[in-house]
């Protein structure tokens, strides 16, 4: 190669439908990650996973790469690959000849690339919301005949419409539901009949929000439409609502659709992570200064009984503020999270949240009467009880509790550690195989000491009775575990498994359907000593998060459902 007469960009050739091509040119540096110069939208992801440049050593030319969290270098040649999550690339190479490039004052398309080009290193390598935005007469053009498109992302999980190009990037976010807030249904069905069975919710919202705009924030939907993924309406239908309804508004905005019952559905956070991340240039958003209006705010009164909670627990999972559509009209102020009162909202009984600050015991032991009569402040406290109360030293540790209830994760982080047995159901498929398993267990450890662990839902006298009769048989001491959880707080843990199966697939984390943990906890009763348990453990739940990243830990202390 004459190096003299050519030059060569890199082209990072993306297999994913969702993320674009990327392109590198001698001695430039880009970030690949989930930033706006990549596009990837995986929230697994970081902002900056690596640095790619092209450079050349004589004739030969290669990208260098950089792993940003292992420091790990690496050299790949053309027709190789790059992979990461939500993203995978082919490295091809584009010579193109030295040429003058003639002077085309008319060319806007080629100035704004030029443009984009030259503050592109800078956008991705240094701290974005700290480099001031230029309003050059070029930017403003692009901005003002940016036309409203549509764009998928994450394999049709969400639908985001540009309206007017978007709106600008800012850190103040005026966010709001679509349906019941921005329009209602004409025709005066509970649902559409089609797309243009709508109307605006009241007449004054084009100029309410437009008084939003003018005072610096951003206009921006988020809309759960999980009925598209379901068959029970058409994306077609949708799409024109949105558009209809926006063009009626007429201020430059962004709409992000949420068609599955995954991590984009409110009150999820997945939607608020892709504006934040991918489509605000990297702005840090004013949690102080933004709001979010929606009409799922589970109100009680009699004029007002909502289907759901989600966009109130939206707002507060997020941090901002929250007003009901009636409250945006007549100006009053958003509510922050702390004064949001339960007795005029009907929130979840159960709040992730307070799991933080609890202080409670982990482990309370029971007396005869099911009352609390000791603490014990770790799980190696517990233990030295229950060698202390076991003659021989064997004894069984029965499970009780809820699927959700954390016993498999429990046993997996702490009694494995301790050499028990388990014997699981949820493996050994039938209750005669986990009977032939305790059978087998106990005649190889004749003679030893025998510690094991029986971990199924247990959640009645007779199916413990079983192992307490196996118990007696075999001189094997029986201890209860009672996991001590709710309906509710069981449900919460029960999608955050099925959450992290969908984000992350090689989790091992399984999910049960939500009505098999209402279903076991209409016929739950608490093991007691009466029931011929030596003793009886109330364990209280402490989350385990083995290597989960910041993110997924985070996600945890949400509001993970809408009602």
């Amino acid at each position: 190669m004459n190096r003299e007469n050519e030059s060569l960009t890199v082209i990072l050739v993306s297999k994913s439908s969702d993320v674009p091509d990327l392109k590198i040119k001698e001695g430039d540096k880009m970030m690949i990650g989930r930033n706006p110069i990549a596009k990837i939208k995986n929230i697994k992801c970081p902002r900056k996973l690596y640095q790619v440049e092209l450079r050349a050593e004589i004739s030969n030319w290669f990208v260098f790469l950089t792993n940003l969290k292992t420091n790990e270098t690496g050299i790949l040649k053309e027709g190789e690959t790059i992979k990461g999550p939500g993203f995978e690339y082919e490295v091809k190479f584009d010579k193109v000849a030295y040429v003058s490039e003639p002077k085309d004052d008319n060319n806007e398309i080629s100035a704004i690339r030029k443009s984009c080009d030259e503050d592109g290193e800078d956008s991705v390598n240094s701290t974005p919301t700290k480099k001031p935005k230029l309003e050059s007469p070029i930017k403003k053009i692009m901005e003002s005949e940016q036309p409203s498109h549509w764009e998928e992302v994450d394999e049709g999980s969400v639908q985001i419409y540009h309206y007017l190009g978007g709106g600008k990037p800012s850190s103040k976010i005026a966010c709001f539901d679509f349906d019941g807030t921005l329009v209602s249904v004409k025709s005066g069905a509970k649902f559409p009949k089609d797309g243009s069975d709508w109307k605006l919710w009241d007449k004054s919202l084009p100029g309410l929000i437009q008084k939003s705009t003018d005072g610096g924030h951003r206009f921006v939907v988020f809309s759960n439409q999980k009925g598209v993924s379901t068959g029970h309406m058409s994306i077609d239908n949708v799409k024109q609502r949105i558009e209809s309804c926006l063009a009626a508004i007429g201020v430059p905005s962004i709409a992000f659709l949420a068609l599955k019952d995954n991590i984009y559905r409110k009150p999820r956070p997945g939607m608020w992570y892709l504006l934040q991340n991918c489509y605000n240039d990297l702005i840090d958003i004013n949690l102080e200064e933004s709001f979010f209006v929606g009409d799922a705010a589970g109100r009680k009164s009699a004029l007002n009984k909502d289907h759901s909670c989600a966009d109130i627990l939206f707002a507060m999972n997020n941090q901002i503020g929250f007003l009901t559509p009636e409250q945006f009209r007549v100006g009053k102020r958003p509510k922050k999270i702390g004064d949001i009162s339960p007795n005029l909202h009907n929130l979840p009984p159960f709040n992730p949240k307070a799991l933080r600050d609890s202080k409670a015991s982990p482990f309370l032991e029971l007396d005869e009467n099911g009352k609390e009569s000791s603490k014990f402040a770790n799980l190696n406290e517990v233990l030295n009880k229950i060698n202390l109360v076991s003659s021989n030293g064997s004894h069984c540790i029965i499970f009780v509790g809820l699927a959700g209830a954390g016993k498999s994760t429990f046993f997996t982080e702490r009694l494995a550690k301790e050499d028990y047995y388990r014997i699981n159901r949820d493996e050994l498929k039938t209750m005669e195989k986990c009977e032939r398993e305790f059978e087998k267990h106990i005649k190889a450890n004749s003679g030893k000491t025998v510690k094991l662990v029986i971990d199924n839902i247990n959640n009645d006298n007779a199916s413990r009775s079983l192992w307490l009769n196996h118990c007696k048989t075999h001189n094997l001491t029986p201890i209860a575990f009672h996991f001590n959880i709710s309906r509710e707080h069981a449900i919460h843990n029960n999608t955050y498994r099925r959450l992290l199966n969908l984000m992350c697939p090689d989790s091992a984390s399984p999910a049960v359907p939500d009505w098999i943990i209402s279903n076991q906890a209409k016929t739950f009763v608490p093991p007691t000593r009466k029931e011929g348990f030596s003793l009886v453990f109330k364990v209280n739940f402490q989350p385990i998060f083995e290597d989960r990243g910041d993110r997924e830990i985070e996600l945890y202390y949400m509001y993970l459902n809408e009602k």
